[in-house]
């Protein structure tokens, strides 16, 4: 009955939300399409404005698969007014973390043994959040430093609801909007959604990529510790460095900036075009930095649970494009 409740309390405060918004967007447009109204961009740029700090707020308090949508909007300048993008790229770094006494019963639950025997050491305060879950440094028992990505408990059923009210709202816009074509962006977004909620897919998608690179050097991937990874909680060895756009690293006079784009864009290519097999999120969040011991600039790519795997073909054909052009 509780989870019941949850669900109609979540469904109906997303509701009085975006009924409102639909109605604030579909009037004024009905009445320029109809009745031959003229509406001033002020108006819409007020409308932009508001219901983009409102819809951000709601993801913000709902958490679930409102987060993951509204990253996923504010990366589609060809669809999205720039008050709607600058708004909701805040959600790309400030997602709060739930506190541990909400995750620790959820993570024991997942392990034949208990914490104290796994982990030596097991920080409590996350480092980073995301829509689905978050991160916590840790040391195993045998001394490996790890993270610890763990997927929220309730998260299956609030990306449920999300996903019920979203189809819902892009059939009330292709009613009155037909000409933007929302249904392409909605099944976009579903696939993202279920693609990153599989912790299972996204560990293998790991291993693999990390064998891909485990013998080049300049680039770290993680690698999957698999005794100590479930269905709810992913477990890689720990990967040294800051945000690739961090103001320490930038700002540090020993970096070599050229060298390090270089092996960010040798570390794609080599995905894309030699192993078939690429990360398709490679925002800053996902792309560490930082300086060995001789200054040399490190690359760290993590989070994989968004991954592009090409077949055989197209892959084929990309390679002989890239070969043709490359040959004049």
């Amino acid at each position: 009955m509780s989870w019941l409740w949850h669900t109609l309390v979540r469904s109906v405060w997303i509701g009085l939300v975006l009924f409102p918004m639909w109605v604030a967007y579909v009037v004024p447009w009905v009445r320029w399409r109809r009745f031959g109204a003229t509406i001033p961009d002020a108006v819409w740029e007020r409308k932009h404005r508001k219901y983009a700090a409102r819809f951000y707020r709601l993801a913000v308090g709902m958490r679930g698969g409102l987060i993951k949508v509204g990253q996923i909007l504010s990366t589609r300048v060809d669809l999205m007014p720039r008050a709607w993008i600058e708004e909701l790229s805040g959600l790309q770094d400030e997602v709060s973390p739930t506190p541990w006494r909400d995750l620790e019963e959820h993570l024991r639950a997942g392990y034949d043994a208990p914490l104290e025997e796994l982990f030596r050491e097991l920080d409590h305060e996350a480092i980073a959040a995301a829509s689905f879950g978050q991160v916590h440094r840790g040391v195993t028992a045998d001394g490996t430093r790890i993270a610890l990505k763990i997927r929220y408990a309730d998260i299956e059923r609030k990306l449920a609801v999300d996903m019920f009210l979203m189809s819902w709202a892009v059939r009330l816009f292709n009613v009155f909007l037909p000409k933007i074509r929302l249904s392409p962006i909605y099944d976009e977004i579903k696939r993202a959604l279920t693609t990153e909620l599989d912790y299972e897919q996204e560990a293998r998608f790991t291993q693999i990529v990390h064998d891909h690179f485990v013998d080049r050097d300049g680039v770290e991937v993680p690698a999957v510790v698999h005794a100590l990874s479930t269905r709810d909680v992913i477990c890689t060895t720990w990967i040294d460095g800051v945000k690739i756009t961090s103001p320490k690293l930038l700002d540090d006079p020993r970096l070599d900036r050229a060298k390090l784009l270089e092996r960010l864009l040798w570390a794609w290519i080599q995905m894309m075009y030699v192993d078939g097999v690429f990360q398709s999120d490679p925002h800053p969040g996902n792309l560490l930095a930082r300086l060995d011991e001789d200054g040399e600039p490190i690359l760290g790519v993590v989070d994989f649970g968004q991954v592009k795997i090409l077949d055989r073909a197209f892959h084929q054909k990309l390679v002989n494009g890239v070969m043709a052009f490359a040959m004049g």
